[in-house]
């Protein structure tokens, strides 16, 4: 079998930090092979793919030595536009890859509309769309190109279970016509499912090449530097009791709707979460999730109704922090320094108390140098700095979209422990939207489903859980 992709001694650097990111790296690929790409956030996945579509170094720039062929064409010897016609890619932020303010407009042709059920979307703007939504149309604009192989950035990591599922049909039909496929993943389940093969990177280096099935989980936890016990799963944490306590009403005869769209939010019903316990919302992409989120922590004023953050607060006492589906929207600091300091100082916390949570959340969330600048950091480690800057300033409820989007394994683990260990030991509620019904299942007390701006059915998980599995026609791990 003739060669597809070859890498020779290849070594990235980045120019804003002037480390290098990838070191010595050397591997090959066949042709119409789809090969899985694992390691843990900051390993140099998505660096590595930017290498082989021709974006690093051409138009993310830093200096790379080696070699990158495909099918014997050197990528240094290639114009960037020849180069990109061959390759289709996915980026993990695919807001980034978006230029027409009309979804129609995104594609050379509309032979993938059909396929990926987007008839709905072709005269809306891509920034209506949930983060979801956006996701799906991206990686149809890819497949629209016509390319001989697609690099994947965590494809599916942000659809409800029904749409991933449509997501592998197409990505295996895909690949059984012949597409080479490049799959960078946190996780060694799920869309790896597509892949016959899996490379491993740590420390800039590939580490591990295996066919999938030769995978073992010894190899991925130490891949992802945790033990054998976390990787096969915690626990339920209904059977972690926590300090639950009071109910706090976090919304009641709320509605919102965005001015020039047809949807609309309604939550008559009061929605609460008692002290000490996680209430869980799940729905499908569109469905109204992050919309709920942003108005019960003030960002979205509802036209009518009340919020629990809409009470007066003291000055030094956080009533909700939250993490947004997309770092990239809350990220805004020089450094992540500022960015943790940023909410603390707005409290009016002595200096001596900013410093310790400072520390605590460095330690912690290993963040390592916070004079870094937060957008030099890779797509993963950003939402961990979501999640520092949050937790660092102890609310009283924490509202989280889709906390373990962009997280490896290592921090999925750490993540859930902490939620489990504030839970039991402050009494702190958390919120959050997913669509990881495994997540789902382990982590809340609690579950909402919510649809078109609605709740159809809330109550204790163990009740609600078997409405949510069929209301998406998956089993209780999503699959459908």
């Amino acid at each position: 079998m003739s060669l597809s992709v070859t890498i020779r001694k290849m070594t990235y650097t980045t120019l804003s930090e002037g480390a290098s990111v990838l070191r010595d790296v050397h591997f090959a690929t066949s042709s119409g092979e789809s090969v899985g790409i694992l390691g843990r956030n900051g390993c140099g996945k998505t660096s590595l793919a930017y290498a082989i579509a021709g974006i690093v170094p051409r138009l993310v720039h830093g200096a790379v030595d080696g070699e990158i062929e495909y099918r014997g064409v050197q990528l240094a010897q290639s114009s960037t536009r020849n180069w990109l016609t061959k390759v289709g890619v996915l980026f993990q932020d695919c807001d980034s890859q978006f230029f027409s303010l009309r979804v129609g407009d995104e594609f050379p042709n509309s032979d993938v509309v059909d396929q990926f059920g987007l008839h709905d979307f072709l005269d809306r703007s891509p920034s209506e769309l949930s983060m979801g939504q956006r996701q799906k149309v991206a990686l149809a604009v890819a497949v629209a190109k016509k390319p001989e192989m697609l690099i994947l950035d965590e494809p599916g990591t942000t659809l409800d279970p029904p749409s991933r599922r449509r997501l592998m049909e197409i990505l295996e039909r895909l690949r059984d016509s012949g597409m080479e496929m490049l799959v960078l993943s946190q996780r060694q389940d799920g869309i790896l499912g597509i892949t016959s093969r899996v490379l491993g990177l740590k420390n800039g280096g590939v580490c591990l090449d295996c066919p999938r099935e030769a995978l073992t989980t010894n190899a991925v936890a130490d891949l992802f530097e945790i033990d054998v016990a976390s990787l096969e799963g915690m626990p339920p944490a209904a059977e972690v009791p926590g300090s639950e306590g009071k109910e706090v009403t976090l919304c009641e005869g709320i509605e919102f709707w965005y001015s020039g769209t047809p949807f609309r939010l309604v939550i008559e019903q009061p929605l609460v979460v008692r002290q000490g316990t996680v209430l869980g919302l799940a729905g499908a992409n569109g469905s109204g999730k992050s919309t709920l989120l942003y108005v019960l922590a003030g960002l979205l004023k509802a036209r009518r109704g009340s919020t629990f953050v809409s009470t007066s607060l003291a000055k030094s006492k956080c009533r909700a922090a939250i993490v947004f589906q997309n770092p990239n929207h809350q990220i805004f600091g020089r450094s992540l320094r500022e960015e943790i300091v940023f909410g603390l100082e707005n409290l009016g916390l002595p200096r001596q108390e900013i410093e310790q949570r400072v520390a605590w959340s460095q330690d912690f969330f290993e963040l390592g140098d916070l004079a870094r600048d937060p957008h030099t950091l890779s797509y993963g480690q950003r939402k961990i700095l979501a999640l520092a800057c949050a937790f660092v300033m102890e609310p009283d409820v924490v509202l989280l979209d889709e906390p373990e989007l962009g997280l490896d394994l290592h921090y999925r683990v750490a993540v859930e422990g902490l939620i489990r260990e504030w839970r039991k030991t402050r009494g702190t509620s958390f919120v959050i939207a997913s669509h990881d019904l495994d997540l789902m299942k382990r982590e809340t007390q609690a579950l909402a489903l919510i649809d078109n701006g609605k709740v159809l059915s809330a109550g204790p998980t163990r009740e609600v859980f078997a409405a949510v599995c069929e209301h998406f026609g998956t089993d209780e791990h999503g699959l459908c």
